[in-house]
């Protein structure tokens, strides 16, 4: 399931410091520090090399990457321009 990749790997991916122990598909990933401008770059490499899709640049939108929801979101659409 795209979620649970997507939980899995931000899970792992916390900064240290970031007072936060798990995520949630709601949880502000910006908004907690869990993503930053390093972690968005760590986020776009994971989801292409996972979910086999090339991100835009033109895509590399905060908005996008804001919850597991819109990742997950972003990824479903991808995948079916691909197809």
């Amino acid at each position: 399931m795209i979620q649970d990749d997507i939980i899995a790997y931000l899970e792992s991916a916390i900064p240290p410091g970031v007072a936060v122990d798990s995520v949630a598909v709601d949880t502000d990933l910006i908004a907690t520090g869990i993503i930053d401008s390093f972690g968005i770059v760590g986020i776009l490499s994971f989801i292409e090399e996972q979910f086999d899709i090339t991100v835009a640049d033109e895509d590399i939108d905060p908005e996008i990457f804001r919850t597991v929801t819109t990742i997950e979101a972003y990824v479903e659409q991808n995948r079916e321009t691909a197809s």
